[in-house]
């Protein structure tokens, strides 16, 4: 990203987030791809005498405080993820992130902070399953160049790509 495409953390557009569901962010170190949604959070500033607050507008019951701006946030991320395991076991669709101009403007919100909550969906899928599918050998190659040209292995993309049709 150029110094002139640089955005705030929030994000400058409903593009931005409208990318961010959900994203890929990358691969570990032993090239397991992962994917991240960023889940916009409002949080209320602390001080000295009091914690910063977190709210999650897009997961209800979402919330987390911590005596550093830092602690709230990696909170928040946990609370979502706990809540989103929940709709799992539910078998409910999960919440999409809104755009924070959506979310700002709120009153309940108003002079609260804005940012964005990494959370690595990754976590929530449980124990790896083998599969055997049989494809077409031309999509299969067609798969595996995509794959390789964005840094993915075969299995990242179709689970990633998967992932993102049922979302929609």
């Amino acid at each position: 990203m150029s110094p002139s495409e640089k955005r705030s953390p929030a994000g400058d557009s409903a593009r931005d987030q409208e990318a961010s569901w959900p994203v890929r962010a990358g691969t570990n170190r032993k090239t397991r791809t992962f994917t991240t949604t960023r889940y916009p959070i409002a949080i209320e500033t602390g001080d000295e005498s009091q914690a910063y607050g977190v709210v999650v507008p897009d997961v209800p019951g979402a919330f987390s405080v911590g005596d550093e701006i830092d602690e709230a946030i990696a909170n928040a991320e946990t609370a979502i993820l706990m809540i989103l395991e929940d709709y799992i076991e539910r078998g409910e669709a999960l919440p999409k992130p809104s755009p924070i101009q959506a979310l700002s403007g709120r009153r309940e919100f108003k002079g609260w902070a804005w940012a964005f909550a990494n959370v690595d969906l990754a976590k929530l899928n449980g124990k790896a399953v083998r599969i055997n599918i049989t494809l077409p050998e031309r999509l299969s190659m067609s798969i595996d160049s995509f794959a390789h040209e964005h840094g993915e292995s075969r299995r990242g993309f179709l689970a990633r790509a998967a992932t993102q049709v049922m979302a929609a």
